[in-house]
């Protein structure tokens, strides 16, 4: 069996979640920091052995809802996934894999990754992990929200 690597580019999030460990940690990372993280994991990327590796996952914070808020961060956020996406196409890696609660209203930065997902024909090895959860996660609309964006995945990307 194959090894799963997850990597965690950063701790900031605003969903406040009750469980969520990562709320003890009061700093938000600059864009510079979070450049620097991107750009530590695309390196240790390129020296894991590959043949001991079958799946890349990414969490931290909501990237798709205000975390690649800066144009240099999305870009370098969108290279270190199409790097993983190439991994795939190559079949270097079985999955990649990013965490996202799904409680955002616009989806236009997780579209584009699953476009270009979907474009090199390995969308069906993405996986986004999220969760239902009404104790701990949903607050005010944030539970509707959470199912309309994925009623709008399912639509758009069946094979996800």
């Amino acid at each position: 069996m194959k090894k799963t690597v997850q990597f965690e580019l950063w701790k900031d999030c605003n969903n406040h979640c009750s469980f969520c460990f990562n709320k003890m940690f009061l700093c938000k990372s600059n864009n510079a920091q979070k450049i620097e993280r991107i750009n530590f994991v695309s390196n240790t990327i390129d020296t894991l052995d590959l043949a001991e590796v079958g799946c890349i996952g990414l969490i931290g914070g909501e990237f798709f809802d205000t975390e690649l808020s800066d144009p240099t961060v999305e870009e370098k956020f969108n290279q270190l996934v199409e790097k993983c996406l190439i991994l795939l196409k190559n079949n270097q890696l079985q999955q990649f894999w990013v965490a996202t609660a799904l409680m955002y209203k616009n989806l236009e930065k997780l579209y584009y990754i699953l476009d270009m997902a979907q474009d090199m024909r390995v969308l069906d090895k993405i996986i986004l992990c999220t969760s239902y959860d009404t104790y701990g996660r949903f607050r005010n609309d944030s539970e509707n929200v959470w199912k309309n964006n994925m009623k709008s995945i399912k639509q758009y990307y069946p094979n996800i």
